[in-house]
């Protein structure tokens, strides 16, 4: 995830030290943890790698893990069609004693040559967002997809394009996935 999120979770703990991490897995199957371990976060990359339990500890949900098939993770390229999925705060309800989260993917094409980021920009103005059956121009709020995985197809295998740590919609830049090494901890060269 985004590493501002985990500064904002712990500084949030300080004054409520029974707030949490909630892990939506489906339908009402959300895993809450108040503890976490953090494997390895950086402020630069603006990426923490949290180690959380097995999904089979929390049954009636069919999610499962991303499966890293190659390592290190490819980098996309210029004009590849990345893919995020997240749960922007625009489409999350909070009630007395529940919350409901509607996921969102945003489909757009690598608009650089990444290196230190990937960059997804709405650069032909020709972004459309359908939501609740409204198609309208550009993108979304971005707001609360911080931390997001972005995928790319490559090679046969969708692949970690990267994590989202900004952006306004039509534009998002992320932390590549390559950042990622197999043991959990962070490769900071560039």
């Amino acid at each position: 995830t985004a590493r501002h999120m985990i500064t904002k979770v712990r500084d949030f703990q300080i004054e409520h030290p029974g707030a949490g991490l909630a892990i939506n897995l489906g339908n009402r199957v959300t895993a809450f943890l108040v503890t976490f371990e953090v494997l390895d976060e950086d402020e630069e990359l603006d990426l923490a790698v949290i180690s959380f339990p097995s999904l089979t500890d929390w049954a009636g949900h069919p999610k499962q893990y991303f499966p890293v098939r190659t390592w290190p993770i490819p980098m996309p390229r210029r004009g590849d069609p990345v893919t995020i999925v997240g749960f922007p705060g625009s489409e999350r309800r909070a009630f007395e004693h529940f919350g409901s989260f509607s996921p969102v993917g945003i489909g757009m094409l690598v608009s650089n040559d990444p290196a230190r980021h990937v960059i997804l920009a709405d650069e032909s103005g020709t972004l459309r967002t359908v939501a609740k059956g409204t198609e309208r121009a550009g993108g979304i709020d971005p707001g609360g997809l911080s931390g997001s995985a972005g995928f790319f197809f490559a090679n046969g295998w969708f692949h970690i394009a990267g994590f989202v740590y900004e952006g306004r919609p039509g534009f998002h830049f992320l932390t590549p996935g390559s950042r990622l090494n197999q043991d959990g901890t962070l490769n900071r060269q560039w």
